[in-house]
């Protein structure tokens, strides 16, 4: 199970929901800026991709 990263003295705690949707949206960024995504497979991308993180939040292995 992922962890999210903590500061120095905290405890580790699994990742929640928003932690793997902020990933999402970090990664559909980069992917546009660095022109590896049109506009017109962002929908499709965005879809596969949210189902793939909430794959993951809920603990179970992302399917391919």
């Amino acid at each position: 199970m992922y962890r999210q990263p903590v500061m120095k003295g905290e405890r580790a705690r699994p990742a929640g929901p928003r932690f793997w949707e902020a990933c999402g949206r970090a990664l559909l960024a980069e992917a546009e800026a660095c022109g590896l995504l049109d506009a017109a497979a962002y929908p499709r991308v965005e879809r596969e991709l949210r189902r793939r993180l909430n794959d993951l939040a809920a603990g179970r292995e992302a399917r391919p």
